[in-house]
């Protein structure tokens, strides 16, 4: 776990020196992550053409919204997580390879952990725990931040060159211009 050190070092914290020179115990948080979309994808445990910040659908993703959006629940997909642990556990506790198998309680188990996994998919998140939400005061929707590069300059101007050009086709004489050059 990379983060491990950050835990201790967040609840015990650490002597440091300031800019003015003075010592201070100061205990470091997560408070933003820069990252591009597919990491974004990874870190945050979502479906790839999700939103890491908030619950739009996936197929409205590229389109100017017609309202907002709920920000993304990431408490509640933290109870299904711990439900679905919760499940893993009595199923291993219940399986052939246990000390008692019980395989009517074990099939219960796996049945509603494929439903609690069922939800998470709708809900566009993946059913893997990320390591940021064991970290404090670290929740993906608050420390989420946009990557300019790949956000504005490579994903969203190339988006608006190609909506203009779309626009422009439909006037004449331009499309013959766009012809020529």
């Amino acid at each position: 776990d990379a983060f491990k050190d950050l835990r201790g070092l967040w609840r015990n914290g650490f002597e440091a020196t300031c800019p003015d020179g003075k010592i201070r115990r100061v205990h470091p948080l997560v408070v933003g992550w820069l990252a591009d979309y597919m990491e974004y994808v990874s870190i945050f445990s979502i479906k790839k053409d999700s939103c890491p910040a908030c619950s739009i659908p996936t197929g409205e993703l590229e389109a100017l919204p017609s309202m907002p959006y709920e920000i993304r629940q990431t408490n509640s997909y933290l109870s299904i997580m711990d439900e679905i642990r919760d499940l893993e556990r009595k199923m291993e506790a219940c399986g052939e390879n246990s000390s008692s198998p019980d395989k009517r309680a074990f099939d219960a188990a796996k049945a509603v952990k494929s439903g609690l996994e069922a939800t998470l998919w709708d809900m566009n998140f993946l059913p893997i725990r990320s390591t940021l939400w064991g970290l404090p005061f670290s929740m993906p929707e608050d420390i989420w931040k946009p990557d300019l590069l790949h956000t504005l300059d490579l994903g969203m101007i190339s988006k608006v060159i190609n909506w203009s050009i779309t626009l422009l086709e439909q006037f004449e004489p331009l499309p013959q211009i766009f012809d020529v050059l």
